[in-house]
């Protein structure tokens, strides 16, 4: 094992010494600049012979003027053939190279397999440990080093004549990555910004490890591979559990969706038990589901014998990391700082560093506003005791016993106080002088389950809505069908005009008025949606009672919001647009002039008016009059030109509408880094989707090429995409536009019988667990679970933090693992002694859970 262990270490460096060097020949390559080793030591006698007749300069030694002809001929030849030779032995050296990376690679995966035949698990371990400490220290200072003889050569070279590249927009061709390895050079693109080079916004004095910002340079959604081996095998072993228990599901009770009315004699439980898609969580309060037919039994042997064998395989698979420890440990450490604030950004998809007295003062600020009353003490039991008898007695009325599953689910339990956080606004010019956006969530507190439920029946109304666009492509396609003539609107279209909800969240009314609206929206349209067995009033009531029970927690003190909804909550954007919606009629019922075409999207609004400003100014008016505290601000276009979602749109002298893709400027150009722990289909499915949607967003398809350009640039300047990657894929969706195009529509693919979720290990263990489904003829999609965030990272408490729990208040810590506990019942005397390795505090709550009318229990551990 030693002998092993020593051999596959020399290996490992000499793999990564000649990785340097064929990263640095490539970079060489790149920049058009090469080793003087290249170009002296490579190159042909004649070359050597023509040396020794001209000085460096190219001058003429004193030669007999009969031969000045021909060596000027031979000069010109020369200069020829030295750019072709400099670019062959340069390739030649790379593809060298590169075999020897690769030999060395096919002798590392012999050596591991010898090694793991016979060496022990731990053994294995500890020497994968030794080896990535070598390898992550020789990558740690490869990109110094290479920076550092980059910057000689470049001094000490000379580049070939030809090295310019031409600027000329083509994905076909390396030619078309001129802007991507010279972005200033980009004239073409109008909303044309400098890519960035950094996404991390410092403002406060580095009392910290520089190394901490290395990681977050990468992106708030920079998934990170993990390093806990157990874990990821009991996430695996669940996600097949999970799979199996829905293929032995018979009962249409516990059937996620609604059940098949042929097979459910009941009308009444059909609508009730669909309740299950409220809760949206495998059940795991359910009685075990009954013996499956034989045929699907056998089956489900075959597959758990399938799957044992990957997990053990599982046990010998290494991750490499792609983050060094050292700096996930400064940014720990940077965290738990007294004086330091890492947040996320508004706008800007960037991560802040602040002061944390400053990100402090400014929630108190916010808190001070008249919207908030501040409690004397935590709220939660009293909420959610309040919010358990309300739907408790909505269940009485419709005659449904509340202590069986799923109903029983929407019951809170042991919530939580919800805990505000802010959002830098970097984007403003005074930052970081402004105030910040706070996001009030709701995730675990009294309401949440009640919110859930509205929040169902308010979002199918707000897809029913006739203004409402979903999205730009629903929004143009809306357009076409309105105006099917090339979208040539009337001639008695005059402008076009935007209308925007200044700070609309908090200023939404929440009184009586606002609700007698959504109970007349809910009865317009309850023959079209589905009210999962409730009446419209029990709807209104659980949404009044969310509505004037949102409060936050703030430090040590907790608030009622008063005025206006949580930004955090489910039902708010649904709630949002329909009293907006609602505004926009009582608006055009009281105008004389209206709107031709009116295109709304949460609290923005795009309009085409055929009458004078004037009248658009009274329309305006009437619309700021609905209610007291809601404040519309308008914008006309400006060159005939408007900006609505994420298009610019031009009404033309000819009445034709035109549009083009837009991106804010304030748009930070980064998407999900190329290094993060997740599929490559993630990853290729992002330029995919992003190139389609720019295509979509032009009117004219030359329009979109600079775009395009820009979009290749940032996914490989900030991203780290390869340049190979992102033009392969690229072509290839434009390809497929074009076949849709051309040809009739495909049918869509036919959706699986079950879903089977595991972690991401890599590519090939996941097509091997594909291989082994379809074997079995099981129609299932395997998903996969990415990495933990980076986001995640910066919000979740630091293990510092006290927690206020009632665990933690008699001492016992509440994220405990592997323990034995006992529980015992105060009126009968019972015990019950388990064991578990997941965090006590969920364990506990799933036994008090079950005795949720008579909180009976008495826990230690």
């Amino acid at each position: 094992v030693i002998e092993a262990a020593r051999k596959l270490s020399t290996l490992t460096l000499k793999k990564t010494n000649l990785q340097q060097q064929l990263d640095f020949l490539k970079t060489c390559r790149k920049e058009k600049v090469f080793p003087k080793n290249i170009l002296t030591l490579k190159l042909p006698t004649l070359h050597q012979a023509f040396k020794a007749k001209f000085d460096i300069d190219g001058q003429l030694r004193s030669l007999p003027p009969s031969i000045v002809p021909k060596y000027l001929k031979l000069q010109s030849k020369i200069e020829r053939m030295t750019n072709t030779i400099h670019c062959f032995f340069l390739k030649a050296e790379i593809d060298e190279k590169y075999l020897e990376v690769k030999r060395c690679t096919l002798e590392i995966n012999h050596t591991l397999k010898t090694l793991h035949s016979v060496a022990s698990p731990r053994e294995t371990r500890y020497i994968n440990r030794v080896i990535e400490q070598h390898t992550q220290k020789e990558r740690c200072e490869s990109q110094q080093k290479l920076e550092k003889k980059l910057k000689i050569i470049k001094t000490a070279c000379q580049k070939p004549e030809n090295s310019n590249v031409s600027t000329t927009p083509n994905l076909h061709e390396d030619q078309g990555d001129s802007k991507a390895n010279n972005p200033e050079e980009s004239t073409n693109n109008p909303n044309e910004e400098a890519p960035l080079s950094s996404g991390v916004i410092v403002t406060v004095p580095s009392t910290y490890s520089n190394a901490a910002t290395n990681i977050l340079e990468k992106g708030r959604n920079f998934k990170i591979s993990p390093d806990n081996g157990r874990k990821l095998e009991t996430d695996f072993q669940t996600g097949v559990w999970r799979m199996i228990a829905a293929m032995r599901y018979s009962n249409p009770a516990y059937e996620f969706g609604i059940p098949n009315p042929a097979r459910n004699p009941d009308p009444g439980l059909n609508t009730i038990l669909s309740l299950k898609q409220v809760v949206s969580s495998f059940d795991k309060d359910l009685a075990p589901p009954p013996k499956a037919i034989p045929p699907v039994e056998e089956t489900i042997k075959q597959l758990k014998c399938s799957m044992e064998g990957l997990k053990h395989d599982l046990r010998k698979i290494h991750i490499p990391r792609n983050y060094l420890k050292e700096d996930l440990e400064s940014l720990t450490e940077a965290k738990t700082r007294e004086n330091v604030r890492i947040i996320l950004t508004d706008k800007t998809n960037n991560i802040a560093i602040m002061e944390r007295e400053l990100v402090e003062q400014k929630l108190a600020d916010h808190l001070r506003e008249p919207a908030y009353k501040l409690l004397e003490e935590d709220p939660t039991n009293k909420y959610e005791t309040a919010a358990n008898n309300l739907f408790t007695d909505i269940c009485i009325d419709l005659r449904i016993d509340v202590t069986k599953p799923p109903i029983k689910h929407v019951l809170s339990n042991y919530s939580s106080a919800p805990e505000l956080y802010p959002m830098a606004k970097d984007h403003k010019p005074s930052f970081p002088n402004t105030k910040v956006r706070v996001v009030q969530p709701i995730n675990n507190s009294a309401i949440e389950k009640l919110d859930m439920v509205v929040s169902k029946v308010l979002i199918q109304i707000n897809q029913l809505l006739p203004n409402r666009v979903k999205s730009t492509k629903d929004f143009l396609t809306k357009l076409r069908n309105t105006y099917p003539d090339n979208i040539t609107v009337t001639s008695s279209v005059s402008f076009q005009a935007s209308l925007d909800v200044e700070n609309m969240y908090p200023t939404l009314p929440t009184d009586e008025r606002a609700l007698q609206v959504i109970l007349s929206y809910i009865e317009d349209y309850k023959e079209n949606i589905n009210l999962y067995g409730f009446s419209p009033s029990h709807i209104v009531s659980m949404l009044e009672f969310v509505l004037h029970h949102t409060y936050i927690k703030a430090g040590d003190k907790y608030y009622l919001q008063k005025q206006g909804i949580g930004t955090g909550s489910h039902s708010s954007g649904a709630y949002a647009e329909i009293i907006v919606d609602y505004t926009y009629n009582i608006a055009a019922e009281k105008s004389t002039h209206k709107p031709e075409c009116l295109s709304t999207y949460v609290d923005d609004s795009w309009l085409l008016c055929k009458s004078s400003a004037e009248d658009f100014e009274e329309f305006k008016a009437n619309l700021n009059s609905v209610w007291a505290y809601v404040n519309f601000t308008s914008e006309l276009q400006e060159d005939r030109k408007l900006i609505f979602l994420d298009l610019t749109i031009e009404l033309k002298e000819n009445n034709e509408i035109s549009f083009t893709h837009y991106q804010k400027p304030t748009a930070s150009g980064r998407y999900l880094h190329y290094d993060s722990h997740c599929s490559l289909v993630t990853k290729t499915n992002i330029i995919r989707s992003e190139t389609r949607r720019i295509v979509h967003n032009c009117k004219y398809k030359d329009d979109s090429w600079a775009y395009l350009e820009k979009l290749k640039t940032h996914l490989i300047v900030n991203s780290g995409y390869p340049k190979e990657v992102v033009t392969k894929h690229m072509l290839q969706a434009l390809e497929r536009l074009e076949v849709l195009t051309s040809s009739t529509p495909r049918e869509p693919r036919p959706e699986p019988d079950l879903i089977l979720k595991i972690p991401y290990i890599n590519e090939s263990f996941t097509r091997r667990v594909n291989s082994s489904i379809k074997q079995l003829g099981i129609n299932a999609r395997v998903v996969t679970q990415a990495g933990k965030a980076v986001r995640s990272i910066i919000s979740t408490p630091s293990k510092d933090e006290i927690c206020e729990c009632e665990l933690c208040k008699a001492d016992l810590n509440c994220t405990t693992r592997h323990y034995v506990y006992k529980a015992k019942c105060k009126k009968c005397g019972d015990l019950y002694i388990g064991a578990s390795r997941r965090p006590i505090r969920g364990r506990i709550y799933e036994h008090e859970s079950s005795f949720r009318l008579r909180l009976c229990v008495d826990t230690t551990a």
